[in-house]
């Protein structure tokens, strides 16, 4: 479901539409990064007054979005005692989310309160809509990766298709896990070369003949080893620190078709999918980006100490370990919400490496 209003304002991604007694309509833009309050407080962006079913500040609800060749991505999170429902006309199901728990809204859902399920009143109703820029062109990439067959239930993981962010190593799903309804993202790593011994059929990291034979036949190009995958993941395993992205589970998917390469290997290309921490606020270059002038924005400077306060903690707890980020940017910074003190997380080890000593400072880029 989508609409485009006469007047729209810059960086709206998104609106809800809000019926209320008054047999009115009302529209509502969630603009880039702006949080909108829904409750019974008269200072909330959609007030519903006159109920005690509703919680002062019951739920809010913001968009963040990657850059204009992806859909925004719509969270909600709620605030109350007695939860919110989110319900989609196609299925049967109404999801709940209780106190502090984010979900991401779908196009076309209806957020409902406790109340109006079990007594079955429809005194109001929000409905969340997505906003099609009538200008919008979409990358062949953005199209190639919507109809990724890995969309789909691995395992204890359901992805979407909310897409977060992409890069030279692939793409960002939202996804969740089946068993407790946790939000998380899983970074889609493509194109990873798998050797395999055809004796044993046995999976190896790394394989020098493989290597040497692979540069020869594609213009002196390196493949994507497994192993260099591991070496991520395996940093991300050892740490646990409220500003580093938490790192939850692995999957590896081997393509079918097996490609020959001497006497005594094969490979297989595969996908490899790292589940781990989502930050809803999107990252910290998207948020000080100006909607209506595309530039960066000033901010406070006590909210500029407390971003930069919580990445000299990651920092000193990553050298600690002996671990150099070698990638650290304002994409690789992440927001749990899109405001200012919220929790800053670390994130997109890939490049990172871990010392036996104490030499990180001779450590170059890539090496």
């Amino acid at each position: 479901m989508s609409f485009t209003p006469k007047k729209i304002e810059p960086g709206t991604l998104g609106f809800l539409k809000v019926a209320l007694n008054d047999n009115k309509t009302h529209v509502y833009p969630i603009i880039k990064n702006q949080i909108l309050t829904c409750g019974r407080e008269e200072s909330c962006d959609i007030s519903i007054q006159n109920t005690n079913y509703i919680s002062k500040i019951h739920f809010r609800v913001w968009c963040t979005q990657f850059d204009v060749s992806f859909d925004p991505i719509c969270y909600i999170q709620d605030l109350s005692l007695n939860g919110t429902y989110i319900v989609n006309s196609k299925i049967d199901e109404l999801p709940k989310i209780n106190k502090n728990q984010i979900k991401i809204l779908e196009k076309g859902n209806t957020i409902l309160f406790p109340h109006q399920l079990k007594m079955k009143k429809k005194d109001v109703t929000i409905k969340y809509v997505a906003y099609q820029h009538k200008d919008k062109q979409r990358s062949s990439s953005y199209e190639n990766l919507k109809k990724n067959d890995l969309i789909q239930e691995i395992g204890d993981w359901k992805l979407n298709e909310s897409v977060l962010g992409s890069g030279s190593f692939g793409v960002v799903f939202g996804c969740y896990q089946k068993a407790n309804g946790l939000l998380a993202c899983c970074k889609i790593i493509n194109n990873v070369i798998v050797p395999i011994k055809k004796k044993e059929k046995k999976i190896v990291g790394y394989c020098t003949e493989f290597n040497i034979d692979y540069r020869k036949k594609h213009a002196n190009k390196n493949p994507f080893h497994l192993r260099k995958i591991h070496k991520e993941k395996a940093i991300l395993k050892d740490l646990n620190h409220p500003n580093i992205v938490k790192f939850y589970d692995s999957k590896l998917v081997l393509d079918s078709e097996e490609h020959t390469f001497g006497d005594n290997y094969i490979y297989k290309y595969a996908s490899y999918l790292i589940y781990q921490e989502l930050g809803a606020g999107g990252d910290l270059f998207s948020f000080l980006i100006n909607s209506k002038t595309n530039t960066l924005r000033l901010i406070e400077e006590e909210d500029a100490i407390v971003i930069i306060y919580q990445i000299m903690l990651a920092l000193r707890y990553l050298h600690s370990k002996n671990i150099a980020h070698r990638d650290l940017k304002l994409d690789n910074i992440i927001m749990a919400t899109p405001e200012p003190c919220t929790r800053i997380l670390l994130t997109d080890f890939g490049i990172s490496k871990k010392s036996k000593h104490s030499d990180m400072d001779n450590s170059e880029k890539g090496k």
